[in-house]
């Protein structure tokens, strides 16, 4: 039943593309010359048409267009394969209309409030675009898209849904945006899937140098499609999976989350692919100062940052971007030795988690977590970013900046600093003054 059904999608979806093209191209097939004679009878001949509008002919001759069988067929067949589509199963991928029409509202709300580094409007109708293809076209009429583009990028994905998951996530609320002082910053991309971190990167800082990490086979030929086919001369890529030592692990992921794949243990189930893989460690591939460091490793990331501490790599490292992945197993609580290794190298860092109460026990968690080296004592001009979610339900742990136009702020602290210099150095003219009428006296 459920293979008859599937080809009978099929059919009525090619049925569908033919006869919305014939619609197109040739809306009327013919027309019906309706003559009233002299004697009040009516004469009536089908032709062919001459134009794809109707026209009038002498008087008493009327022209009634006949529409083609592309028109006739176009609707009724899309009606029924809308129905097929909402008959069979949901895809699990898929999120269900109305959370899908929820998400979209928040976004845009969000998106008009806080703007966006590429633009407001163009973010706003970029993303319009990518949700209206996702709904009507992946889910609607069950089209496998395979590409996308993207501000001058062209990105191959498996799947429609993983592309528009990865730009809510990573182009919409510029999750990897960061300052940086150097024209060629150096990026090193931990868990680049199929290049949508890379291609953002490269959009933001052109002549980046980027060495990108991805350890599961199918996604890293994506990853390869999309560097050669947008000519990316200086990203280097690795398929390799990233741990604290080098071992020979399990690696699972699974087809229907392309996003979700990693060596932790309750990805194993009966549609996961298990593949044994040799670890390499990154302090390995650290030679020169890296601007930024970009972690996505789905529960990898202690282990990770445990080897550049052992082998004091993480000197060389100035910024971190990272996606921290909480209770990834539930009975380990490892936050708290991530922080302390932070902390004792000299990092600062501020935490972007969405608010989701009353607290779950024991659920997972994920959250966005930006580090960066604190400043010397000489002082450091650098202005943090703020790592930015579109969720509204969410608590921002970033520095408030202070307001310049109140006595409050920066320039408030620099007058009563000034001011108080100046009462010092009057106090020590006065002083010198004092000695100097005792002494002539």
């Amino acid at each position: 039943m459920a293979h008859a059904i599937n080809t009978l999608e099929k059919t009525l979806r090619g049925i569908v593309l033919v006869m919305a093209l014939a619609a197109l191209l040739f809306p009327m097939a013919a027309w019906a010359d309706i003559v009233v004679l002299d004697d009040g009878t009516l004469s009536c001949s089908v032709c062919l048409p001459d134009s794809l509008l109707p026209w009038w002919l002498e008087s008493g001759t009327y022209n009634l267009p006949i529409p083609g069988l592309g028109t006739w067929f176009l609707v009724p067949t899309a009606v029924g394969l809308v129905w097929l589509a909402h008959k069979k199963r949901r895809p699990q991928f898929g999120p269900n209309p109305m959370a899908s029409f929820i998400r979209l509202g928040k976004n845009v709300i969000w998106l008009l409030r806080n703007g966006n580094s590429l633009g407001r409007w163009a973010m706003l109708l970029t993303y319009l675009r990518i949700e209206l293809k996702r709904a009507f076209v992946a889910h609607g009429l069950r089209l496998n898209l395979s590409s996308e583009m993207v501000w001058g990028q062209r990105l191959s994905f498996p799947s429609y849904d993983v592309f528009a998951t990865l730009f809510e996530e990573l182009y919409l609320p510029d999750a990897y945006f960061f300052r940086c002082a150097n024209s060629q910053p150096h990026i090193i991309d931990c868990g680049a899937n199929v290049g949508a971190a890379t291609a953002y990167f490269l959009t933001q800082h052109p002549k980046a140098s980027i060495t990108a990490f991805e350890p599961d086979e199918t996604t890293f030929r994506f990853l390869e499609r999309n560097a050669n086919q947008n000519g990316w001369k200086h990203v280097t890529l690795h398929q390799a999976a990233l741990h604290r030592t080098e071992e020979r692990m399990t690696f699972f992921s699974r087809p229907t989350a392309p996003l979700a794949s990693g060596f932790r243990k309750n990805i194993s189930s009966s549609e996961a692919r298990a593949t044994e893989l040799q670890t390499v460690r990154l302090s390995s591939y650290i030679t020169r100062p890296v601007d930024l460091l970009k972690l996505d490793v789905e529960g990898a990331e202690l282990g990770i940052l445990e080897d550049l501490v052992e082998t004091g790599k993480l000197s060389f490292v100035d910024q971190i971007i990272m996606e921290y992945h909480h209770h990834i197993e539930p009975d380990e609580d490892r936050l708290g030795q991530f922080l302390s290794l932070l902390e004792q190298n000299g990092f600062g860092y501020e935490l972007r988690a969405p608010l989701d109460l009353p607290f779950p026990k024991g659920r997972q968690h994920n959250f966005m977590m930006y580090a960066y080296r604190k400043a010397s004592k000489m002082g450091d001009s650098r202005v943090l970013p703020a790592v930015r979610m579109p969720f509204s339900s969410s608590v921002t742990l970033v520095p408030r900046r202070p307001n310049t136009r109140t006595s409050g702020g920066r320039h408030g602290e620099t007058r009563r600093l000034h001011s108080s210099v100046r009462k010092h150095v009057v106090a020590g003219l006065h002083a010198q003054s004092a000695r100097a009428r005792q002494t002539s006296a």
